[in-house]
């Protein structure tokens, strides 16, 4: 149950740019991306565990789907600037019976929640090697799980390296509704008893901020190997809950490798 959602779905995307550089044609193309990683239990936690990585991503000109990890996103704009779509995720939730943390545990289970919205992006060219990307997304609970929303705004830095290699540097932060801070990081008094956590009530806001840094590097013609390091910071009543202040950690951060095709 590793909590991925502060990481995925923005570095994944990126990796999928960046695993081969050479100029799409009208014809459909996809790119397939396999690899493991290590991060967090969930959101806040200062325990760690392996993960898969999955991206799937198909594109034509300009227009593309993916599936990046449990979210589904499509662009529905033909052009080189602007990207418009909506996306489809599944939140894990946080299930007790996988948690090491014994007070966390005891606070019981968040059913996952399937959760709709949007994102946007608009990029340009800096010079023939390097680009600029900012975009924003929103989700929203679909159902009874948390019944409120969450956002990211982003800033991506992309450069092409020798040999066909390429970095990207992105910046993010993110927002949360009240509803949604308070499923995940309120501790209720029967929650308090059970736990040995002080009782808490979480509001939402500004709730992380976080940097990520992603290399690739081209095999040949069809493959290429990227690597993620990410790291991201919770703020206000996420980080002084004491879900993340007593019982783990405010400072969360992934590692990951894989292999990518093109086709």
């Amino acid at each position: 149950m590793c909590s991925r959602k502060l990481f995925i779905p923005a570095i994944l995307a990126i990796a999928c740019a960046c695993v081969h550089a050479e100029d799409q044609a009208a014809d459909w193309h996809g790119i397939l991306l396999l690899g493991a990683g290590i991060g967090p239990q969930y959101e806040g936690s200062d325990k760690y565990e392996a993960m898969p990585l999955f991206v799937g991503n198909f594109s034509r000109g300009n227009l593309y789907m993916g599936l990046e990890d449990g979210t589904f996103r499509a662009n529905l704009l033909d052009s080189s600037s602007y990207e418009l779509g909506p996306l489809l995720s599944f939140d894990s939730g946080r299930d007790a019976e996988d948690i090491d943390n014994e007070a966390v545990a005891a606070l019981g289970t968040i059913d996952s929640a399937v959760e709709a919205g949007v994102f946007s992006a608009v990029s340009w060219s800096l010079s023939e090697q390097s680009r600029m990307r900012i975009a924003a997304e929103y989700l929203q609970d679909t159902g009874r799980v948390y019944e409120g929303w969450r956002g990211k705004l982003t800033a991506g830095y992309t450069r092409n390296l020798a040999e066909g290699a390429t970095v990207n540097v992105e910046a993010s932060i993110g927002v949360v509704s009240d509803n949604y801070a308070d499923t995940f990081y309120s501790v209720s008094q029967s929650g308090a008893n059970a736990s040995g956590l002080h009782r808490f009530d979480a509001s939402g806001g500004v709730d992380s901020i976080g940097l990520a840094v992603v290399m690739s590097y081209p095999l040949d013609e069809h493959y290429g190997l990227f690597g993620v390091v990410a790291w991201e910071h919770l703020l206000g009543d996420v980080a002084d809950s004491p879900i993340v202040a007593d019982a783990g950690d405010p400072d969360q951060a992934m590692l990951g490798i894989g292999i990518g095709y093109l086709y």
